[in-house]
């Protein structure tokens, strides 16, 4: 079933290669070896509920309502994408993207290009106090189905963008029967 759910580009969030095939694999040079790399490497940022832990780079993120204001906390990930990057400092740019359209397939830093942005965007800025986890505050004034968000970093001329790992939906405050 996994298999059905890749082919239809519903299921991206982990790795293709898992299991007893992966550890088979023939050299540094499999599709498995290759899958790996790219997984490694594809994030620099995450977003994730508040109520997270410190220390993760991934988390959930629950369902929110249109129209009210609600914080994601933001996350650096270190160079080697095994954890926290403590000692990141810089502002990234942070916006929602209407992830439904899975017309394109996943690019290397988790965002298709498909998505379009749904409102403003929101500049937060890393300081050393933070140790690689800021806060900020997004509001969305209609619902929904699925939504992610999208972090952008610029330094020298290089745009690093990556795209939350979990996505979300805004639903609406209400419902009139």
């Amino acid at each position: 079933m996994l298999w059905v759910a890749r082919a239809q580009g519903l299921a991206q969030h982990r790795p293709p290669c898992l299991g007893l095939w992966e550890r088979r694999s023939l050299g540094p040079w499999s599709p498995c070896r290759l899958s790996r790399l790219w997984w490694r490497w594809r994030r620099g940022a995450n977003a994730f509920e508040t109520s997270t832990p410190a220390g993760p780079i991934t988390g959930v993120i629950q369902t929110k309502i249109a129209g009210a204001t609600f914080n994601l906390d933001i996350v650096a990930i270190n160079p080697t994408r095994t954890g926290v990057y403590t000692t990141f400092t810089g502002t990234v740019t942070v916006q929602l993207l209407n992830s439904s359209n899975i017309s394109r397939a996943l690019g290397a830093n988790g965002c298709r290009s498909t998505w379009a942005t749904i409102g403003s965007s929101a500049n937060v800025t890393f300081a050393a106090a933070n140790s690689g986890r800021v806060r900020t505050t997004f509001s969305a004034s209609d619902a929904w189905p699925d939504v992610r968000a999208q972090i952008t970093y610029t330094k020298s001329g290089t745009t690093v963008t990556s795209c939350s790992t979990d996505d979300l939906a805004i639903r609406p405050a209400g419902l009139a029967l």
